[in-house]
């Protein structure tokens, strides 16, 4: 690889085979690095909260149904009255019967009557049977439909995975659009003597395991766009986690419903239980007809009379622990149901807990990736004879599998909650997860700054001031500006990169004597040609302790300086800018209070003596949110004793540090 990274400037701009090759990498590269920059916000999670919430199949139809037709029985079954008619007939074949009871001897008998059966089978036992009924009526409304919320729950899982599949899709398609570009140029580059054999098998292997992955997801969503339409999220999805509280909410796991269900439950079996099943007690009306032998031809008359029968209780002890044994047995079967649902679903929170640990550790894979390829980048402008494509290339197409495993495991974390909603008997799903962002964590501990003076403009393209920013992290430059600066050609090229590096400026005026001028007057000359949006704040480096008269006219000085920063702060309100100051250590306390009064920062020029103890004693007992530490590379004998001695401060409870200068620091090994 050293190689090739050589032969990229030996060979740059010539006519040969092998320049030709290498420049395509160059321009390879800069297209992906600039097309990996984009984001997209996600979608509100009150969306999400609908998603979830929102039944896609009617869970309420089919359980409606049921109780429908459990009511409609319970009124059928109050209009029973018990009422029926009766009746028989006998013929006596060869002999004649006699009826002892009746004194008659007949040939043949007819009887026809009404019979109302009260209790077993009866009028009072439909009436029990329909309070049955409206109580299974009730049951089917309070027991959830398992089968239907399966049904929304397969519903959601399929339109989920179509959504995710689609994005991996699209990852990969943008991943193999740069491989095989990568490959084809490498594989030349290897005929031609310049690429090693191993390397190229490699990217080999990635273009077999892209196609092979593609394969897959797309002939998943291929299958499932025939079965129904492809699910809309307009934007990409947010990062969630489960909320334990759900766990501790007892209406969140439907105890009430549960409650109403053993109390349904019990009442049901009560009365399927009740006595009058057992008595029998029915009376009768009864129209009866004897074809007699002798004397008289025939005989008829009516009677009436009733007809009971009562169970004689030998076992009244067995029934009744019988009985006892159902109501308990209907009680555990929901209490053990409810708890086999607690421990499912804690499994899933335990299970869905260990996927959001893998995201976030690829997630700060993928930003130490994006580190590395900003490093990429930033040492390609200011080092090119450092910068090989291809291996900046593999750490690119490294970063976009990363982000295939985050975009999996966060397909696997959003059906593990499906899942769990559908085992918590659906709660809502604002009580379910919340959204969390995990660019909010801070990612570097301290906010790093960088002051410029107007010699390293002269010196140094603006291009390479950026690349070594960016390769350091630094989130703002402070730039010198001197008189007349809109007129200067390299300056206007610096703030026009720095407008589209997303670069923050603050101008920074050096003048010892501007406590001696009107400062709008100072601010209208030195702004002249320049935008305002260029710049978000001005900061003062006026040093009236180097003065040589200082010791003989502190007090003058120090309020002139104040007076100064009133009339600045202002101008910068009128402005809609901010205003910093860099002061030494050594000013009055009192001066220091009216100065961060004044100020929207103030930064500290801890020069010279660079001890701990001395910089924590002068600076920690001002508002930390406004103070800036600002560092002298002429203090250090190399850079990383400089940043051993951020550490210190960082431990001492500061977080904003500047360094000085950015030529200076350039050339600190």
């Amino acid at each position: 690889m050293l190689l090739l990274a050589r032969l990229s400037y030996s060979c740059y701009g010539q006519d040969s085979l092998v320049g030709a090759r290498i420049d395509q990498l160059y321009r390879v590269w800069d297209a992906a690095y600039i097309a990996d920059s984009s984001d997209e916000s996600p979608i509100a999670i009150e969306q999400l909260f609908n998603y979830y919430d929102k039944q896609t199949i009617d869970t309420s139809q089919q359980t409606q149904l049921y109780a429908d037709m459990y009511l409609l029985k319970s009124e059928y079954l109050r209009k029973e009255t018990g009422l029926s008619i009766t009746g028989n007939y006998l013929e006596n074949i060869g002999t004649a019967f006699g009826d002892l009871e009746d004194n008659a001897f007949y040939h043949r008998r007819f009887q026809m009557g009404l019979k109302w059966d009260l209790m077993k089978g009866g009028f009072l036992s439909s009436r029990n049977q329909s309070e049955q009924a409206k109580i299974q009526a009730e049951l089917e409304q309070l027991r959830p439909n398992k089968h239907v919320e399966k049904e929304n729950y397969i519903k959601k899982w399929h339109e989920l995975s179509y959504h995710f599949n689609k994005l991996k899709v699209d990852l990969l398609n943008s991943r193999e659009k740069l491989i095989d570009t990568t490959t084809s140029i490498a594989g030349e580059l290897h005929f031609l003597g310049y690429f090693p054999k191993e390397e190229l098998i490699k990217l080999y292997t990635k273009q077999a395991e892209i196609a092979s992955l593609k394969d897959v997801y797309k002939a998943y969503n291929a299958e499932y766009i025939k079965l129904a339409p492809a699910p809309n999220f307009s934007n990409d999805l947010p990062l969630l986690d489960v909320l334990p509280l759900v766990f501790g909410i007892d209406s969140l796991w439907n105890d009430d419903v549960k409650d109403s269900l053993v109390a349904k439950e019990m009442e049901l079996v009560a009365l399927e239980n009740k006595w009058l099943h057992d008595v029998s007690l029915s009376p009768f009306l009864r129209y009866n007809y004897y074809d007699l032998v002798a004397p008289a031809n025939f005989r008829s008359f009516m009677s009436a009379g009733i007809n009971f029968s009562l169970p004689i209780p030998f076992n009244n002890k067995s029934e009744k622990a019988y009985l006892e044994a159902k109501v308990k047995a209907k009680y555990e079967e929901i209490d053990e149901s409810t708890q086999l649902i607690r421990q499912d679903a804690l499994t899933i929170f335990y299970e869905y807990r260990y996927k959001l640990k893998q995201y976030i550790s690829f997630h700060y894979k993928a930003i130490l990736l994006r580190e590395m390829l900003r490093q990429e980048q930033a040492r390609k402008e200011i080092s090119p004879l450092r910068f090989n494509p291809v291996d900046a290339i593999q750490i690119l197409d490294e970063l976009t599998a990363v982000e295939l495993e985050m975009i999996d495991l966060k397909q696997n974390m959003y059906l593990k909650i499906l899942r769990l909603q559908l085992a918590l008997n659906n709660p809502d799903a604002k009580h379910l997860f919340h959204a969390i962002d995990l660019e909010k964590i801070q990612e570097q501990k301290s906010t790093l700054e960088l002051y410029c003076w107007s010699a390293a403009i002269e010196e140094f393209s603006a291009a390479k001031i950026f690349g070594f920013s960016e390769l350091n992290n630094f989130q703002s430059v402070l730039l010198s500006l001197p008189k007349e600066s809109g007129s200067n050609a390299r300056y206007s090229s610096f703030l026009a990169l720095a407008q589209g590096r997303n670069m923050n400026v603050k101008f920074m005026i050096g003048d010892n004597n501007l406590i001696k001028k009107v400062f709008a007057e100072e601010m209208s000359s030195r702004l002249q040609g320049i935008p305002s949006d260029y710049y978000s704040e001005i900061h003062l480096d006026v040093e009236p302790h180097t003065f040589n008269d200082w010791k003989i006219n502190q007090s003058k000085y120090l309020s002139e300086y104040l007076i100064m920063l009133q009339d600045a702060r202002k101008w910068c309100d009128e402005n809609g800018k901010k205003l910093s100051v860099s002061i030494p250590l050594h000013y009055p306390e009192a001066t220091i209070k009216d100065i961060f009064d004044l100020c929207d920062k103030v930064y500290f020029m801890a020069y010279e003596n660079v001890k701990t103890e001395y910089i924590v004693r002068k600076a920690k007992n001002y508002e930390l949110s406004k103070t800036v530490i600002a560092l002298r590379t002429n203090d250090f004998i190399n850079r990383l004793e400089m940043e051993n001695k951020i550490d210190e401060l960082e431990d001492a409870g500061f977080n904003q540090f500047i360094y000085h200068d950015f030529k200076s620091l350039y050339s600190l090994k």
